[in-house]
C-alpha cells in the first residue's frame, strides 16, 4: 500500500512520516530483511524525516494523540525523534 501511495504521487507533498509501533507485525526469523528496511527502500529517497515506533495509534501503552490539520515539526536524528505540535488542534 505504501508503494501505491508513492507511485500514485500521493507522497510528493509530504514533509514527514510517522509510523507507530506496528504491533503484531511479526517477521519470519529467516526473512533476511526488516519491515523498517522495506519502508526505507520505498520512501527513503524522499528527503523527509521518517520516524518509527512512535507511541500513537494501536500501541502497547502510553498512546499519544496526533491531531490532523495542524502545523507540526518532526525532527529525526540518530534514532532520536522529536515531534512538536506548533498550533492548537481545537478552537474555543
Amino acid at each position: 500500500m505504501l508503494m501505491q501511495l508513492r507511485l500514485g504521487g500521493h507522497l510528493d507533498a509530504v514533509h514527514g512520516i510517522v509510523f507507530g509501533e506496528m504491533l503484531d507485525c511479526v517477521q519470519n526469523a529467516n526473512q533476511g530483511y526488516t519491515l523498517q528496511e522495506v519502508i526505507t527502500r520505498i520512501i527513503g529517497d524522499l528527503g523527509i524525516p521518517v520516524a518509527f515506533g512512535v507511541k500513537s495509534g494501536h500501541v502497547s501503552s502510553g498512546n499519544i494523540t496526533l491531531p490532523f490539520g495542524v502545523r507540526a515539526k518532526l525532527t529525526v536524528r540518530g534514532g532520536q525523534v522529536a515531534l512538536r505540535i506548533l498550533e492548537s488542534a481545537v478552537t474555543s
